[in-house]
């Protein structure tokens, strides 16, 4: 046993020391530019969201022991180039660094634009019995692992562009946030948001090779 111990450490020790360590296949395409429209009517006035998401092959995440799977960024053209801010209103920010108009660092990290900013302290739309501290709307416009056809993003619901329910609520003495994928009938039945145009870039079919 000990001998097989030995043995098991020692295979390891080469496989750190060798870089084989779960290093995933770079991909053949490292940077995309993907457009994107959609429209949508709010109490009777037609709103435009048109930007680009940006994304970028930043290497291998090497947080996960004997694992480096690939690390995209994600971004928007108008937030990367200050001239360009047709679809951001960063007038005023909160606390926790979210807009109370467009742009939004959701809590866990997600990279939204809001669409509807709801009033602090409501009952939640999907669970009436909870007070939300604040929600809102947002439009998640998509994550690089998607447009870049990476396939680590298969299982993750928000690689994809969708409007999601984002809530931000006090439970058992903890704060908690959630984002919870709507359909479109759903954001128009809960909230008076009708999407009249919804047009994202597809992904594109990417390879990865060592």
């Amino acid at each position: 046993m000990n001998r097989l111990i030995r043995l098991t450490a020692l295979v390891l020790l080469v496989a750190l020391l060798c870089g084989c360590n779960g290093t995933q296949a770079p991909p053949a395409t490292k940077y995309g530019e993907f457009p994107f429209r959609v429209v949508f009517e709010l109490d009777g006035d037609t709103h435009v969201i048109e930007d680009t998401v940006v994304c970028t092959f930043d290497g291998f995440d090497g947080s996960i022991p004997f694992q480096k799977p690939r690390s995209w960024g994600t971004s928007l053209e108008s937030f990367e180039n200050a001239e360009n801010t047709q679809s951001i209103d960063a007038e005023e920010y909160d606390d926790e660094g979210c807009t109370c108009e467009w742009f939004c660092f959701c809590d866990d990290d997600w990279l939204s634009v809001v669409v509807l900013k709801l009033d602090d302290n409501t009952n939640s739309a999907l669970n009436p019995k909870r007070v939300n501290e604040r929600s809102s709307v947002v439009l998640h416009y998509g994550y690089a692992v998607y447009y870049m056809g990476d396939p680590n993003g298969e299982g993750f619901i928000h690689a994809k562009p969708h409007l999601c329910y984002y809530e931000y609520y006090q439970s058992s003495n903890a704060y908690h946030s959630e984002g919870t994928p709507i359909s479109h009938s759903r954001a128009e039945e809960l909230f008076g948001i009708k999407i009249i145009e919804w047009d994202f870039s597809e992904p594109i079919d990417n390879t990865f090779r060592r």
